[in-house]
């Protein structure tokens, strides 16, 4: 989870490609459960591990 300067809470997806970090948000805290987070950032993980950009699909 990410918090910014204004309050705002999202659920962020982070990783590295290539040697460089990558973020990708997820979605607001309010609008994605825990689990359901959990299982896109797991989705996003394999989709990396495949070799795809997870920030351009």
């Amino acid at each position: 989870m990410r918090v910014t300067a204004s309050g705002a809470k999202s659920f962020v997806f982070e990783s590295k490609l290539n040697r460089t970090n990558i973020r990708r948000t997820i979605g607001d805290v309010r609008s994605w459960t825990i689990e359901a987070a959990r299982a896109e950032a797991n989705r996003l993980r394999v989709e990396l591990d495949g070799g795809n950009d997870p920030r351009e699909l």
